[in-house]
């Protein structure tokens, strides 16, 4: 998903008025879906190619890593504690509660199946629901 020539890609889109969490939403379900392919790399290179233009995927693949939560790089910080001054001390602490919350939050999203509009609940965080199912680390 991050091949930089525009070759290969659609030229015209099939959602032109859809959001860029809807675009990831659609990636990561060719992502998860080309995994039961027998070549899942080139299924969902050429799948995401097929459905996207160069730009949605650009679009798509942005709100992907900002859901990306970069914790190995938070833990490096916190281990420069000593360091920081305590306003940076508090909001490292404040964003690694946060995260964890967020983190709860796309799980029950996740496992919420059908006893809500989880596209709905997913909205409100811009969240592709199912991201975590597409190898991305997120802890």
């Amino acid at each position: 998903m991050t091949d930089t020539t525009t070759v290969g890609w659609r030229t015209e889109s099939q959602w032109p008025n859809a959001t860029d969490v809807q675009l990831a939403e659609k990636a990561t379900d060719i992502v998860i879906m080309a995994r039961y392919d027998a070549d899942p790399q080139a299924c969902m290179e050429r799948e995401l190619r097929q459905t996207f233009t160069h730009d949605e995927m650009r679009r798509a693949q942005q709100v992907l890593t900002a859901c990306t939560l970069d914790v190995t790089r938070l833990t490096e910080i916190e281990a420069r504690a000593g360091h920081l001054d305590d306003d940076t001390r508090w909001l490292v602490g404040q964003l690694r509660t946060a995260w964890e919350q967020l983190l709860e939050l796309r799980t029950r999203i996740n496992d919420a199946g059908s006893l809500m509009q989880t596209s709905y609940v997913a909205s409100a965080v811009a969240y592709p629901r199912g991201f975590d199912r597409i190898g991305q680390s997120t802890t």
